[in-house]
């Protein structure tokens, strides 16, 4: 037990040694109105392309986001990354499942929220309490509003491969 115990406070002591080296680094950026991006942890200087091109691609979408921030960390942007190559190359009528476009075209002639309640309770990973309080709308309206969604577009929420791409359509669509 106590070989866990001494990995465990080695482990914050790291922890805390990287934490305050980052706000010592985040000051100067600041001080000298500088921006870094930052790949994956290496330890082979042979992989040193992949980790450049990882500390770019987050310096270009973190400055992308108008971020007051100053370190753009690759595993915080790898999402946007991936989704900003995927709409660079494709067009949207290529990926964009119809239940889009069907719910924006019955929102504007109705002055309804379907596709936003879409969009927020997609991105919460379908969490019915998250998406309740983003739209601060009482829980059985969520439910009625979800069951419309499904008349609209003739497809159900409970299919996964269904609102996994509503995902990707909704991260591919926000820039």
């Amino acid at each position: 037990m106590t070989d866990l115990v001494c990995r465990t406070v080695a482990l914050e002591m790291q922890k805390d040694f990287l934490d305050s080296r980052v706000k010592q680094i985040e000051y100067l950026l600041n001080l000298y109105k500088l921006e870094s991006g930052v790949s994956n942890i290496f330890d082979d200087l042979l992989d040193i392309a992949t980790y450049k091109y990882q500390a770019e691609q987050a310096l270009d979408v973190g400055r992308s986001r108008n971020s007051k921030d100053t370190i753009f960390v690759y595993n915080d942007i790898v999402l946007e990354n991936i989704m900003s190559s995927v709409r660079n190359q494709i067009e949207p009528q290529n990926y964009i499942h119809p239940a889009i476009d069907i719910l924006r075209a019955y929102d504007q002639k109705n002055g309804t929220e379907y596709l936003k309640t879409l969009k927020i309770y997609i991105t919460s990973m379908c969490r019915h309490h998250v998406t309740v309080e983003a739209l601060h709308i009482h829980r059985n309206t969520l439910l009625y509003r979800l069951k419309k969604i499904e008349e609209l577009t003739g497809a159900s929420l409970e299919d996964e491969r269904f609102c996994a791409l509503l995902l990707c359509n909704f991260y591919l669509l926000s820039e």
